[in-house]
């Protein structure tokens, strides 16, 4: 997979993030809590965006959301 195709997807769920970091993107306006960037392995930030299904997810039950997506 090449890296533009990487940079699609969410490196927590693996779907598509509907980032359009070549124009005005909704990441650009929408507030990711640091506590979720905090779970993202460091070699992600800033390179991947969390797609807002997770954003909104993580918002409404973090806790939920870190056993579904981060406890193996």
């Amino acid at each position: 997979m090449d890296q533009e195709k990487r940079e699609a997807i969410c490196p927590i769920c693996a779907r598509e993030n509907a980032c359009n970091v070549q124009g005005d993107c909704w990441c650009f306006h929408d507030i990711v809590p640091d506590s979720l960037l905090a779970l993202l392995a460091a070699h992600h930030i800033d390179r991947r965006c969390v797609c807002r299904s997770c954003i909104d997810c993580f918002k409404s039950d973090p806790e939920h959301f870190k056993q579904t997506y981060f406890t193996r």
